[in-house]
């Protein structure tokens, strides 16, 4: 009784407070319509600020209200900032991407004046996440790209590093990993610099997703069991229910559906403090999820009833994609497998966009669900689609450029850490200044003395650090072709000599069609065979086979190509004849995909004990003065990696809409 009469005491100060609110917005929409065009102008701007977001307050038709108004009386900043806020509203409060996106392509197609690229750079990021929670993924990608120029302009660290974590995630969405490490380790750079502690929260739970995504659980859990303890101290609950709903996506992958209900019940827990409703929502569906798929009908039907009752059901049943998986799962928990594949399949159907993830998702139900009606044909089918896609999400090549820049994640971690403790102790040192001011000078000799000492091992320990990256990069091309060459053997040997065998085979049969497949898959694995290992350069050697490169992309694009190729058989190594095939190749590979040349000279010769080997185009180059380092995709990177391997030099000449030279000199041993 006692806890009670406390409860409600406690309870009339806060519904007070709610009253006076209520009463404010009252009193401004009362003046509102008695106002002049400008007085309403100020008055409809302060009445958005006050129910900043909240959508019990009907924010968005109030800020609709306000940006119509402000574009009748050309107030032209008040429209874009209005436009910006309703923009995130939408997207990231209320659940509505598909809204925000239409709001945003919209505003663009009016070519609205922006001078401000603070206001741009706002723009442009909310419209991103309109596009990234609508599926939109490339177009997401360009939009944060494009907040990030702006952000960088208008000397905005938060929303530069904002920008760049969630560009990291929309790549981390298309599986392009070690793309979105090395974003995210950018956006930690520029958070570290201007000592944005939320950032740097912001993308170690980026990190953590990343590594789920990649099915490195045990490095994500342990990324976050430090966050979690950072986001409690600082009460950041929306960052907690983010967290621990990641953690029970990863659970759903590794079917530890105990352990994924567990942290739902968190992510549900701190979900109520952060008072976000379309993340309850969010949640909510995927504990029904795991209860259908754990067959606990009873806590499923108790879960839906709940959805149902909630008051924007109607728009969460319509176009919800989880949603509607949900169900599917459980219709086949009740036995109702026609029903879960025809949910199923209208989800495969209508969502265009559909990530790679819920595509293996929904081809393993199918397989499942046309298996429990005897139908094997269609289950074979989905099933073959799902073991592909499974090999798509753990392509090895991925996987070993992740582990590299974990491995320097892990390096950039300690020396954070050595510099916090560097922090504290120069902190402890201005406190007991007081106590020894006697003792200053004599202080800041011996400081100079350690700053010194630090300078030159830090120097030595970067110089060392470069060396073991340098060996590591260099170790692991070799290894990467070693794999490859016996991935194209086995595949010469043993699977082509099979295959080869049943196409003789299946000439028995007079069909002309199997006849076919069976040549074109043939075909296809020469193809992929070539690919992973150039078989001429064990054959007819190196200069043959440069050749039957330049003559296989001349035959298979409208580039012209001319070249002047000597005979440089038996001056190289073995490894060495390879990583110099391999460098023209990438040079070539980037010259058909961003040149826009017409013509290409290729050039490989003998000149004062060394060898040359030059690609010039006349496309539309680039800028050669810039830090071509900042430029550099990952497969250039390799190709700076592999002439090192060589002992040789790169040198790379540009021009804006002058072309470009790559020349490659090799000294001959």
């Amino acid at each position: 009784m006692r806890n009670f009469a406390l409860a409600l005491l406690m309870a009339v100060p806060l519904y007070g407070q709610q009253l006076s609110l209520v009463d404010s917005v009252s009193l401004i929409q009362e003046k509102i319509e008695s106002s002049s065009d400008e007085e309403k102008l100020k008055l409809l701007d302060s009445l958005c600020s006050l129910v900043h977001f909240r959508a019990e307050f009907a924010y968005d038709s109030i800020v609709k209200q306000t940006i119509d108004h402000a574009e009748k009386m050309h107030a032209d900043k008040l429209v874009v900032k209005h436009t910006i806020d309703r923009i995130f509203f939408l997207a990231n409060r209320l659940g509505n991407p598909e809204e925000a996106m239409r709001i945003f392509d919209d505003f663009k197609s009016k070519n609205w004046p922006i001078a401000d690229p603070q206001l741009k750079a706002g723009l442009y990021m909310n419209g991103g996440d309109s596009y990234y929670f609508s599926g939109e993924i490339e177009k997401a990608m360009v939009a944060y790209k494009k907040a990030e120029e702006n952000a960088a302009k208008a000397n905005d660290s938060i929303t530069l590093s904002k920008c760049m974590i969630y560009r990291s995630d929309a790549l981390t969405g298309v599986g392009r990993y070690a793309e979105a490490v090395m974003l995210l380790t950018k956006a930690e750079e520029v958070s570290e610099k201007a000592r944005d502690t939320s950032r740097l929260m912001l993308a170690q739970h980026s990190r953590a997703n990343l590594y789920g995504s990649m099915s490195f659980i045990k490095e994500a859990n342990e990324v976050r069991e430090d966050l979690i303890e950072l986001a409690k101290k600082s009460k950041h609950y929306n960052l907690l229910q983010s967290i621990f709903y990641n953690m029970a996506v990863d659970y759903d992958e590794l079917e530890d559906y105990q352990s994924m209900i567990q942290s739902l019940k968190q992510a549900a827990h701190y979900a109520e403090r952060s008072n976000i409703p379309f993340e309850k929502n969010k949640i909510l569906i995927a504990m029904f999820r795991v209860y259908a798929k754990t067959d606990s009908l009873n806590k499923a039907k108790a879960v839906l009833d709940e959805i149902q009752k909630l008051p924007d059901y109607s728009n969460i049943s319509a176009d919800n994609f989880n949603y509607t998986a949900a169900l599917a799962f459980y219709e086949y928990a009740k036995g109702n497998y026609q029903e879960g594949i025809a949910l199923k399949e209208d989800l495969m159907n209508t969502n265009a966009s559909i990530n790679v993830v819920n595509q293996q998702s929904i081809h393993s139900f199918l397989s499942k669900a046309y298996e429990k009606i005897g139908n094997t044909k269609k289950a074979y089918y989905h099933y073959k689609q799902y073991a592909a896609l499974t090999d798509s999400i753990n392509n090895e090549q991925n996987t070993k450029a992740l582990t590299y820049y974990q491995t320097l994640y892990e390096t950039k971690k300690r020396d954070a850490t050595i510099k916090a403790q560097q922090s504290e102790i120069e902190f402890l040192d201005v406190k007991n200044k007081v106590k020894g001011q006697w003792m200053l000078f004599g202080g800041l000799g011996l400081l100079l003395g350690f700053i010194i000492i630090y300078l030159m091992r830090s120097r030595k320990y970067t110089r060392r650090q470069k060396q073991h990256q340098e060996r590591f990069s260099q170790e692991l091309i070799r290894t990467q072709e070693e794999e490859r060459t016996k991935v194209a053997r086995d595949l010469h040997d043993s699977v082509g000599q099979k295959l080869m065998l049943l196409t003789k085979k299946i000439k028995t049969f007079n069909s002309d069609i199997i006849d076919s497949l069976a040549k074109n898959t043939m075909q296809e694995l020469r193809v992929i065979s070539r690919g992973l290992y150039p078989s001429t350069l064990e054959r007819l050697g190196i200069t043959a086979a440069i050749e039957s490169l330049v003559n296989q992309i001349d035959a298979n694009t409208e580039i012209f190509f001319t070249s002047e190729i000597a005979n440089i058989d038996g001056d190289l190594s073995k490894e060495d004849n390879l990583h110099l095939y391999r460098c023209i190749q990438e040079i070539l590979n980037n010259v058909v995909k961003h040149s826009k040349a017409k013509s290409v000279f290729v050039a490989v010769a003998k000149k004062n004990h060394a060898i040359q080997a030059l690609v010039k185009d006349n496309g539309v180059g680039f800028q050669d003065d810039q830090d071509l380092s900042t430029r550099m995709s990952l497969g250039m990177k390799t190709l700076m990696e592999r002439a090192k391997m060589m002992s040789s030099y790169l040198q790379i000449d540009s021009k804006p809409n002058r072309g470009t030279s790559a020349k490659l000199t090799i000294p001959l041993k």
